[in-house]
């Protein structure tokens, strides 16, 4: 009677060790399935969009965008420099955290480019490019 009981406990066991081990296999699969995690990444440029609010996030940049509202900020980390950009009304604020100087500028423009998948900061009006690490404009 002993025997039985212990060989009934240990399938017991064994079942419930299965079960659990089946369970959170299935809930990591889950959590890892693109589509559940609501975040899609473009493999060649590396640019990932939330798929509920559609806004853009640049790990390799720090830029993030909303392009439903036209708001961009960027973040440099190696610099300081801290971007942020209404393309609606065109006004662009920069400051450097290391110096807490902040700088307004007027009629700037933020788009992808194509080829690349990076953000391109131009002038609507002169067409000059800025340089989002230095803060400088560029002509093309």
């Amino acid at each position: 009677m002993h025997n039985k009981q212990l060989s009934c406990c240990k399938l017991f066991s064994g079942i419930a060790v299965s079960i659990v081990l089946v369970t959170s296999l299935f809930a990591l699969g889950i959590l890892n399935s693109p589509n559940a995690s609501g975040v899609m990444t473009d493999n060649k440029t590396g640019m990932m969009t939330d798929n509920k609010t559609g806004m853009m996030m640049d790990p390799k940049t720090g830029m993030m965008m909303d392009p439903k509202t036209g708001m961009m900020t960027m973040m440099d980390n190696k610099t300081g420099m801290m971007t942020m950009m209404d393309n609606k009304t065109g006004m662009m604020t920069t400051m450097n955290t290391q110096t807490g100087m902040i700088e307004n500028k007027t009629d700037m423009m933020m788009k992808m480019d194509s080829n690349t998948g990076m953000p391109m900061i131009d002038n609507k009006k002169t067409g000059e490019m800025m340089n989002p690490s230095t803060g400088e404009m560029m002509s093309k």
